[in-house]
């Protein structure tokens, strides 16, 4: 497996850049222990670059203790940036907590990604479930979009969406993406597939399933911003 080029660790990489970006550049609104988040990061990064450079198979990589150590200090950097608002936040600030919440929940599922197998896939890269629409509602600023809410069986999403026909009740494919303010909701997925079979809620979304284009798009786009 050519690790070095792979899609899935190639964003894992990104997203540490993006959170190190981040707990830099932003007052995060709630205490955390910053000093260790930030040293963290980086001990992360090496186990990262250890997996990045070792070329083994997917069935080994999953199987080996340099996946459960890059494991551990994801866990270590999570309990770093753990924490509670102490008072009512404003949307830029909300935003920062989306934006953490993310990244360390994105980089808890490389394991998941790398069990898809050898294919360097750029959808691979991201997490996609199906998801049931639940709710659909005009955006309050923008004619063009609507906002939705979208679950699996254990999580929700807020979806903002230009497609006009989609329904309450449909299930589709959604793809975990950095969260984003789109004219004062924050989105924190994308729909990335036309209708599909109820038996597909809660499920990873096979490719043959997917429209990969503007998916593809959205990760090459982040793959640039974040690139070190």
């Amino acid at each position: 497996m050519d690790t070095a080029n792979d899609y899935r660790i190639l964003v894992c990489e990104a997203t540490l850049n993006k959170l190190m970006k981040l707990i830099n550049a932003s007052r995060i609104p709630y205490p955390v222990k910053k000093e260790k988040a930030v040293s963290s990061i980086r001990e992360l990064h090496s186990s990262l670059m250890a997996i990045k450079y070792c070329y083994l198979p997917a069935s080994e990589l999953t199987k080996s203790d340099l996946l459960k150590d890059y494991e551990s200090k994801v866990s270590i950097l999570t309990d770093a940036l753990s924490g509670k608002p102490l008072k009512k936040l404003s949307e830029t600030e909300e935003l920062v907590v989306d934006e953490i919440m993310w990244a360390l929940n994105f980089l808890k599922g490389l394991r998941s990604r790398l069990e898809l197998g050898e294919d360097n896939r750029m959808e691979y890269a991201v997490d996609v479930l199906g998801a049931e629409v639940v709710s659909v509602s005009k955006h309050p600023n923008a004619d063009a979009l609507w906002v939705t809410r979208a679950e699996t069986f254990d999580k929700a999403f807020t979806v903002v969406t230009n497609i006009p026909d989609i329904r309450k009740g449909e299930i589709r494919g959604v793809a975990l993406l950095p969260p984003v303010n789109l004219r004062g909701v924050v989105s924190e997925a994308m729909y990335c597939s036309k209708p599909l079979d109820s038996s597909f809620k809660g499920r990873r979304i096979p490719s043959d399933k997917l429209e990969v284009k503007e998916l593809r798009m959205q990760i090459e786009q982040f793959l640039k911003r974040f690139k070190a």
